[in-house]
């Protein structure tokens, strides 16, 4: 669309812009999150568990981490969603390796 307009209303139209850079790159980033990424993290819940034994082993003392995650959909306003699993020190690791990944990616 061209659409013709004189200098000062350009410079009224920039100066308003700019005044509310960061709200409006905030509602674009959401808007973008929405539409690619329905489900957010808006919550989280952890406990740390030692598995002792088990009725194969005797002795196993291996510390097990439960994750409780609580998602809630942006596209739907009163819609959520919890996730519970459980991870090994080596699936900590690499939840924690993945997630550092994330970040900087987001950085970016």
């Amino acid at each position: 669309i061209n659409i013709d307009v004189n200098e000062e209303t350009q410079k009224a139209i920039y100066e308003c812009i700019e005044v509310r850079r960061v709200e409006l790159k905030n509602a674009i980033t959401n808007m973008i999150i929405n539409e690619t990424c329905p489900q957010i993290l808006t919550d989280f819940d952890w406990q740390l568990k030692m598995i002792l034994a088990s009725d194969k082993m005797a002795d196993i003392n291996e510390p097990i981490l439960n994750l409780d995650l609580k998602l809630k959909n942006s596209k739907m306003k009163h819609s959520s969603k919890n996730i519970s699993f459980e991870m090994n020190k080596e699936e900590l690791k690499n939840l924690i390796t993945k997630l550092e990944e994330a970040h900087s990616a987001c950085k970016a």
